[in-house]
């Protein structure tokens, strides 16, 4: 038996057909972003959100009129001061002369990784009459269903960057607590020394000579000279050159 479904409005268009005229007659700007180079090799590099980008508005019909890019912006950054992004929302904030009906990115989290700036996306939308559309997630925000899935969607990324900001807090916290290596570079006042108990991790030890800088430090300070004198007079060992006010007040803060 064969099963055939009508999909059809009353004045008899079809509803494919209609949804090509929309598509063909929608323009939308392109946003790609990066924070880090992991991302670029992660496979999200600007090239590769630009190319899924333009290869899914070739397939629905959409016309994207220009990709624009953020490199090395945090998606926590409001999407307003941002500079590509920043120029997409002057222009779609426009009454008269708007080119573009709204804008795609690959994913939500290229939008943003905090709720409350995707909820403000959504409601700035909204009120100026223009699309938010991810191609990983497969909505639009011109659909009731568009705008539920991109809140959900928001509170899992933001939740999803809490844990790993947690994870790395603890992890770190453990690493003090054990006297091993957390960064490449080691605390001014301290060098990484190989464990003798451990050859394969480094451990954290007294440099010498900056233990020297910190105490002259001191005591200019306990002496009553100000920060800028005291950066003028003590010679940073690692770059050759005085110190900076602010590394002159965090060894301060720090003894």
């Amino acid at each position: 038996m064969d099963l055939h479904v009508n999909l059809s409005f009353p004045d008899g268009n079809d509803l494919w057909r209609n949804y090509e005229v929309d598509a063909m007659t929608t323009k939308l700007f392109g946003y790609a972003r990066v924070s880090t180079r992991d991302q670029e090799e992660e496979g999200v590099s600007l090239e590769a959100q630009s190319e899924r980008i333009a290869q899914y508005c070739r397939a629905i019909g959409y016309d994207c009129i220009e990709v624009v890019q953020d490199a090395a912006v945090s998606g926590s950054i409001p999407p307003s001061v941002r500079p590509g992004f920043g120029r997409i929302l002057k222009h779609l904030a426009k009454k008269k002369g708007r080119t573009a009906d709204g804008v795609v990115a690959c994913k939500l989290d290229r939008f943003s990784r905090s709720t409350r700036d995707a909820l403000d996306l959504v409601s700035l939308a909204e009120r100026e009459d223009w699309r938010l559309v991810s191609v990983a997630e497969t909505l639009d925000t011109k659909s009731a269903s568009g705008r539920l899935v991109v809140t959900i969607l928001s509170a899992f990324a933001e939740f999803e960057r809490s844990v790993i900001g947690e994870r790395t807090r603890e992890g770190m916290a453990q690493l003090k607590r054990e006297g091993r290596q957390r960064s490449r570079y080691a605390p001014f006042g301290f060098q990484f020394a190989t464990d003798p108990e451990d050859p394969k991790r480094n451990i954290v030890t007294p440099n010498p000579t900056e233990q020297t800088v910190i105490a002259k430090v001191m005591s200019m300070h306990r002496d009553g000279f100000s920060l800028g004198v005291i950066a003028e007079q003590v010679t940073n060992p690692r770059t050759g050159r005085p110190l900076h006010r602010q590394s002159v007040q965090r060894m301060i803060k720090s003894c």
